[in-house]
């Protein structure tokens, strides 16, 4: 799995200035399909929609507004996988996918909580959002299956 808060349409100090949004997401997209990740969560994309470059591999499993950009989450194409729907509002992506040979299934998720002191009341609401689901955080599907 890969995680990565790409900083939106922001240019990196060391890119030269010729260096624009349309390059930058270029880049994103071939360094993630170069890591040959099964799962992949991306922070603050400009836009909700899926990254075209991904799509020849991936699956996009959604996105969902945050407090800079979107979420986003794609799957391999090789795995069979289900949305889940969180509270709307929750800067969250979720997907349970199915693991090969049938042998159960995983949710993924890709969440972009808001950052400091004064982001720690929406932080407790939307880790409570995804807690209501997991159950104890990353350990069960669901609290009643632990």
């Amino acid at each position: 799995a890969v995680t990565w808060n790409i900083a939106g349409d922001q240019r990196s100090r060391t890119a030269p200035e010729s260096f624009n949004s349309l390059d930058k997401l270029l880049a994103v997209q071939q360094e993630v399909k170069r890591w040959r990740a099964d799962f992949i969560a991306l922070q603050e994309c400009i836009g909700a929609s899926a990254l075209e470059l991904l799509c020849q591999t991936y699956a996009f499993a959604g996105s969902a507004p945050s407090h800079a950009g979107h979420v986003h989450l794609y799957v391999r194409q090789t795995y069979s996988w289900t949305r889940i729907e969180l509270p709307i509002g929750c800067p969250c992506v979720v997907a349970k996918v199915v693991l090969p040979d049938q042998q159960g299934s995983l949710d993924v998720s890709a969440v972009h909580f808001v950052l400091h002191e004064d982001g720690a009341r929406r932080r407790m609401t939307h880790m409570s959002s995804l807690v209501s689901y997991f159950g104890l955080f990353g350990c069960c599907p669901r609290r009643h299956e632990c």
